[in-house]
């Protein structure tokens, strides 16, 4: 189940470079570099979390590891991007935000070809 969240989400990255080329730099970053929900995540929680005490190689190891222990972490993930859709009529797709700080994973809505962040947690 969640890798059909990954191929959209991957899918939708790869079609973004091709209109965004100025996005393309994030986006392979981000998602396009990653082969998993789970590699993806770890970059980017890890990116969000490292400071000059733990660099992001390191956090990013920690969350490896506990994806590698705890795989339903990866699930957990996936149900709350699918809860998100749930909740809005509006049609949906997923997306990188270059505006946040480190890269996240926000869902976005798109509504009328203006796309709004939805979701956007703050670690």
């Amino acid at each position: 189940m969640h890798n059909s969240i990954w191929l959209k989400l991957y899918e939708e990255a790869t079609s973004l470079v091709k209109t965004e080329p100025l996005l393309a730099s994030y986006v392979y970053a981000c998602i396009l570099n990653h082969n998993s929900m789970g590699s993806a995540l770890s970059f980017l929680l890890a990116n969000k979390l490292s400071d000059e005490v733990m660099p992001a190689i390191a956090v990013r190891e920690l969350f490896d590891a506990a994806y590698t222990n705890a795989p339903d972490m990866i699930v957990n993930a996936v149900h709350d991007m699918q809860a998100v859709f749930a909740d809005s009529p509006v049609p949906q797709r997923l997306s990188v935000n270059p505006g946040s700080s480190a890269g996240a994973l926000p869902v976005e809505k798109q509504q009328k070809g203006i796309s709004v962040v939805h979701a956007k947690s703050q670690l």
